[in-house]
Order: C-alpha cells, then sequence, then structure tokens
C-alpha cells in the first residue's frame, strides 16, 4: 500500500514541478544552441538570457517541491480529500512516511534535473579542467578526494532540505491540530521549531570551539590562518546534527499525528 501511495503523491507532486524543469530545460538547450550562432552583441544577449531563464526556473521548479509537498499534506490530511483519505485501510503512520518519501523523491530528481540544466550550459573542456583544478585543489586542503568532497557536499545540502521539509510537516502536524487560526500557528510553529534546533547548533559550535582553536578560528575569527580539514569536520557535523534533527522531528510529529487529526 506504501507504494500505491507514493505513486499517488508523486503524480500529484511532478504535474507542475514537471513544466517547470522542462521550460527550464529548454531555455537551457536554445541558451547553449545560440552559442553556436555568430558572436555578437545580440546573440550574446540570448544565450545569457536563456541561460539565466534556465536557471530560474529549474529552481523555481526545487523550491516548489518543498511548498508543494506541504500544500498536498494539508489537502490530502486535513481538507475535503481528507474524508476520502482517512477511509482507506491504512494506518497514519504509513500516509506520513508515503508524504514524507516522496518530497524526497522529488527533490532529488529536482536536484538531478538541476546538473543536467548546468551540464547543457556551461559544459566544454576548459569549463571542466578549470572545475577539475579547482576541486583539486581545495580537496588537497582539506584531506579529502574529490569525489568524497563532493558526495559529501552532496549529502549535507540534501539532509538540509529533508529537515526543512520535515520542520514544515512538524508545523502542519501541530497548527492544524488547533481549532483557530490553523495556517498562523503551523507558520510559527514551524518557524519557532526551526530556529530552537538552529540556535542549539550554534550553541554546539561556539562550545565546541571552547577545545579546539582551529574550530575557534572559524566560528569566532580572530585568526588568518585557518585549518581545512577542519571544515571537512564541520560538514560532517552538520551531516549528522541534520540526520538527528530529522529523526526527533519525524518522531514527534508522528507521534500527535498518531492522536488524531482535526479536519477541516
Amino acid at each position: 500500500m506504501l507504494n500505491k501511495l507514493i505513486k499517488y503523491d508523486l503524480k500529484w507532486l511532478l504535474k507542475v514541478i514537471l513544466i517547470f524543469h522542462g521550460i527550464g530545460l529548454f531555455f537551457g538547450i536554445i541558451g547553449r544552441l545560440t552559442e553556436l550562432l555568430p558572436d555578437s552583441p545580440f546573440f550574446i544577449f540570448i544565450s545569457k538570457f536563456c541561460k539565466g531563464v534556465c536557471l530560474s526556473l529549474i529552481i523555481t521548479g526545487l523550491v516548489n517541491c518543498i511548498i508543494r509537498s506541504w500544500v498536498r499534506f494539508i489537502l490530502n490530511m486535513y481538507k475535503d480529500e481528507s474524508y476520502l483519505t482517512h477511509t482507506l485501510p491504512v494506518n497514519k503512520n504509513t500516509h506520513l512516511l508515503s508524504k514524507v518519501l516522496s518530497s524526497i523523491i522529488i527533490v532529488v530528481i529536482s536536484v538531478v534535473i538541476l546538473l543536467i540544466g548546468l551540464f547543457i550550459m556551461y559544459y566544454n573542456k576548459e569549463t571542466l579542467e578549470s572545475l577539475k583544478l579547482s576541486l583539486n585543489i581545495l580537496s588537497s586542503n582539506l584531506g579529502i578526494s574529490v569525489i568524497g568532497l563532493l558526495l559529501l557536499l552532496g549529502i549535507v545540502l540534501l539532509t538540509e532540505i529533508i529537515f526543512i521539509i520535515l520542520i514544515g510537516y512538524f508545523g502542519i502536524v501541530y497548527g492544524y491540530s488547533h481549532n483557530y487560526k490553523k495556517p498562523l500557528k503551523t507558520f510559527i510553529y514551524g518557524g519557532v521549531s526551526y530556529l530552537v534546533f538552529n540556535v542549539t547548533t550554534v550553541i554546539m559550535l561556539l562550545i565546541g570551539s571552547l577545545f579546539n582553536n582551529n574550530l575557534k578560528a572559524i566560528v569566532l575569527g580572530g585568526s588568518t590562518q585557518i585549518e581545512f580539514n577542519v571544515l571537512v569536520g564541520i560538514l560532517w557535523f552538520a551531516f549528522i546534527v541534520y540526520v538527528v534533527y530529522s529523526i526527533i522531528v519525524y518522531l514527534l510529529m508522528n507521534n500527535k499525528f498518531n492522536k488524531g487529526v482535526n479536519i477541516d
């Protein structure tokens, strides 16, 4: 049943998002093709304009992945659709898990499309060699391979996006448990919880800087020399923190969601 729920959620979510991505990739291709035309101010402008539109649309699609995930959750669980949803022989844990997994899937799809768009618009031998050189210099300073560095940056970014999505779900579950001003309370729950977690992270970094001078130089400044391997440690710290925060948020909202749903 979980597979079927994810299928229906993805079908709803991708309706609009694929339009943004499809049009964005189209402009990206046009922007790249115009580079093959005569080198004139007019065609240079058209190329840069199309590339700008491509990036704007694909990034907008990525942002919409998050927003539409929240909208889908509200409509499917708390609005008119919910009267049918809650009659299905599916427990609330499965419904919530379906929404979370669907959100993660479309975010991954959007990130992949963004990378494809960048490849279409900017790939050439000179750019590739320059990127390789920059990454090699950075990775040697950080004491990590290029592939390891890219993977680490990727998983940190992905876990942060997942955490933001879960914070939104958390705000919805607690906000819509009230009888009045549900959207406002959703925003308050989500905003305050996000602020609390971020303040907690800053406090942990400040405490850590008391025991590590290199970390202190990055967090508080006061030194022109920075140990780059500490940056790798911060990235790993960020990954672990986002995973732990995500688990906490999911458990809290799952517990609240299982206590009952206050349908409009």
